[in-house]
């Protein structure tokens, strides 16, 4: 089983790649999730730039606290949350591949929120 700094090593990593991304190809990706705007893939990519860093930073940390793990497992989860309600809203709206882009992204994200989940109900072993 993977420790608790990998699981977050993979999910900063993962969560800022996808950030930058978002953030140096946004017309692009506007276009394949049939959006005729880019602010809400910048907005996107800000967020999960700066949640991304700060998950990265935790998972160099000797300990990280059982609030910090609470928090980011929390936001996780409203992100796979966000993105359920989004795809019902969005379904009209959104390219198919677009809402499988959002579907696959919140199933690797709730995966993550699962693995974080399981340190806090071990009592933060790591």
């Amino acid at each position: 089983m993977m420790n608790l700094n990998n699981v977050l090593f993979v999910n900063g990593t993962s969560t800022t790649l996808a950030g930058v991304i978002l953030l140096i190809i946004p017309n692009r990706l506007s276009t394949l999730f049939g959006l005729s705007v880019n602010g809400y893939l910048i907005a996107v990519g800000i967020f999960f730039s700066i949640f991304g860093t700060f998950v990265l930073y935790q998972a160099f940390q000797k300990d990280v606290s059982k609030a910090t793990l609470r928090f980011i497992t929390t936001i996780d989860w409203l992100w796979v949350l966000f993105s359920a309600v989004l795809i019902g809203l969005l379904f009209e709206t959104v390219s198919p591949i677009g809402l499988l882009i959002i579907g696959v992204i919140a199933l690797w994200v709730a995966l993550m929120a699962f693995l974080e989940g399981k340190y806090l109900r071990s009592n933060g072993k790591n």
